[in-house]
């Protein structure tokens, strides 16, 4: 099996077409039996993991028991280890084939070179990617007003999320092949827990055994999130192509839900990388969408960035909160003017542009229809967030509100030039032959779909 390992990500590494029809042929439909058959038991990947740590331990103990302690016969004792060591060696191939397929599938071919030959070796413009961003804002806005809503302002569309993501995978798998064959028949949950070994931002992920999605959040968030989890597990693992996965999958659907949440997630994701390059056009373009979560009580906007605002998270150390555009908060002056003070009053630092302000500085800056934003940040645990959690229980009211408990890796390339990383021809073979742990999320992270998103309304010939 080594030698197989070994061998084949070499080939793969070396031949796209090898790459490809294995992922297609081979490793898609594994995963696809593996997915489907797990899902039929909530958390099966952490069930298994911990059968797999209590077998380790059960191990152990024998071995040590049999090899040191035991009196009985050398003979009969090396055959009770020896069958113990064959029964372990046995179990943890199987835990292990899962983990060994997905360092397969990184070898899979860069979409552009699959699906944008026409355009892979173009290097776009900061003008095309705001050109792109005020495209996908003019959508939203059209949808945003149409789509039906309850009293509450919430999206009235009900759907069963699994089943509406399988149909839009399957409906563009023509267009790619890859999302043909079976998917998981349902998702487990998740939750803080996983929050704080993962990370605070986490709102979705995939083990080799099961996927994972926030149900709580906005109904956009669900379908949009599951969809992209859903194209993992047919061996597409950079971020930024199953961003993409996603993006077709849902705005090519016939459901209005899975239209809009595609358009969400790709504006998203592409004013991500434009504040990456022009950090202003890309804030007042994304100003206009996300600041009518507070205006207007659209609330699937409120879900566009991280809100950890209902418990604390297991290892955050710094709570970090940014507000919307002070000139949002006319009807909202008292909300906000509230919500500070329990933060004053818990030692937070409340500045704008980067100078720390009083709150009647700040309420005079709401009247005055300012352009800024407030940045707030506490030191925090557990105490602290029970003392402040009133001041951020409403997830309108601010931008984002982040409880950081982990570093965010970032790409070398993208430190050294943002502009080249985003809208630069993406490298051939710029993975390890071997061995792969964060080169699908880091080197390719979910706002790098900016130029995928570019090259497909340049294919389409949409303007």
């Amino acid at each position: 099996m080594l030698v197989f390992y070994l061998i084949n990500n070499f080939i793969m590494y070396l031949s796209n077409t090898y790459a490809y029809y294995f992922t297609l042929f081979v490793i898609n439909n594994i995963n696809g039996f593996f997915y489907y058959f797990n899902s039929h038991i909530n958390y099966f990947s952490f069930i298994v993991y911990g059968f797999y740590f209590i077998s380790l331990i059960i191990y152990i103990v024998i071995d040590i028991y049999y090899e040191l302690i035991s009196k009985a016969e050398y003979e009969s004792r090396s055959k009770i280890v020896n069958k113990i060591y064959r029964i372990f060696v046995i179990l943890t191939l199987c835990i292990l084939i899962p983990s060994l397929l997905s360092q397969f599938s990184n070898h899979l071919p860069n979409f552009d070179r699959l699906y944008f030959k026409e355009t892979k070796d173009k290097t776009y413009t900061k003008e095309d990617l705001i050109e792109l961003n005020l495209y996908l804002k003019d959508i939203i806005d059209d949808i945003s007003s149409t789509i039906k809503r309850d009293k509450n302002n919430e999206i009235a569309i009900d759907i069963n999320y699994n089943k509406q993501a399988i149909k839009d995978l399957k409906n563009i798998s023509n267009e790619i092949a890859l999302l043909k064959g079976l998917y998981p028949k349902k998702s487990s949950k998740i939750n803080n827990l996983m929050r704080g070994i993962l990370g605070s931002k986490v709102v979705g992920f995939t083990t080799p055994y099961n996927t994972y999605f926030d149900y709580d959040a906005s109904k956009t968030s669900i379908i949009s999130t599951i969809t992209h989890e859903f194209c993992h597990t047919k061996g597409i693992l950079r971020e930024n192509e199953t961003v993409y996965c996603s993006f077709l999958a849902g705005i090519k659907s016939d459901n209005q839900l899975s239209n809009y949440a595609a358009y969400l997630d790709a504006f998203s994701w592409s004013s991500a990388a434009l504040l990456e390059i022009d950090y202003e056009t890309a804030d007042q373009i994304e100003d206009q969408i996300l600041s009518k979560c507070l205006t207007n009580d659209y609330k699937e906007l409120c879900d566009s960035y991280t809100k950890n605002n209902e418990e604390y998270i297991k290892g955050s150390t710094v709570l970090k909160v940014a507000s919307y555009r002070l000139k949002n908060y006319q009807e909202h002056k008292e909300e906000l003017k509230e919500s500070l003070t329990l933060l004053k009053e818990n030692n937070a630092r409340i500045t704008v542009l980067n100078e720390e302000l009083s709150i009647d500085q700040i309420l005079k800056l709401v009247d005055d229809n300012s352009e800024a934003r407030v940045g707030i940040e506490v030191e925090l645990n557990e105490k602290v967030f029970n003392k402040i959690k009133d001041a951020i229980k409403d997830k309108s009211l601010y931008l984002s509100i982040y409880q950081k408990n982990k570093e965010d890796k970032e790409s070398s390339d993208k430190k050294e030039d943002s502009t080249k990383y985003y809208l630069a021809p993406f490298k051939d073979k710029d993975e390890h032959i071997i061995f792969n742990i964060s080169y699908s999320n880091v080197e390719y992270e979910y706002s790098r779909v900016a130029r995928l998103l570019l090259e497909y309304y340049e294919k389409n010939k949409l303007n």
